[in-house]
């Protein structure tokens, strides 16, 4: 139930429950890295970061079940800040029972309070329980411009 469950601003107190669901993430997404060592050194450096925020979910019973990173950044495009989500994850344990809507919930409010005019974030086109979610929520990958044609995040790395 919603009124079991905790929200809040990670602290460097919170550096290893953030490590153990990043690590909770990385194996649902069936990947090998980054390892639990590299993570603990990335959430070292964000949770020092005034532009990071790390949201967490707390069910009483559970522990700490899911985490939001928000990223603020500047754009010319979107005055004064923006945010993007980042690896927002809620355990297995505690899906389907609100912690992702309190989560997202949470870090639009921090949003709204650091004065960001837009909330952005990726995810896999066959992740369809996100992707309820975040529509729920009002996000869409279309836009009114280029014939309301979906908007792609592409990447590369750096050395080829």
């Amino acid at each position: 139930m919603k009124d079991e469950r905790a929200l809040r601003r990670a602290t460097s107190a919170d550096l290893e429950s953030i490590v153990r669901l990043a690590c909770e993430f990385r194996d649902y997404l069936w990947r090998k890295e980054p390892s639990d060592a590299s993570f603990r050194q990335s959430f070292s450096m964000l949770l020092e970061d005034p532009l990071t925020e790390i949201l967490l979910v707390r069910d009483r019973e559970l522990g700490d079940v899911g985490y939001v990173q928000c990223r603020y950044r500047v754009s010319a495009w979107n005055t004064p800040l923006e945010v993007e989500l980042e690896d927002v994850f809620v355990s297995a344990s505690a899906r389907g029972h609100g912690a992702g809507r309190q989560l997202l919930k949470f870090a639009l409010d921090q949003a709204r309070r650091r004065g960001c005019r837009t909330l952005g974030l990726t995810t896999n086109e066959r992740n369809l329980e996100a992707l309820a979610l975040y529509q729920a929520f009002g996000f869409s990958s279309e836009r009114e411009r280029w014939d309301r044609g979906r908007q792609l995040w592409l990447d590369r790395p750096v050395d080829l």
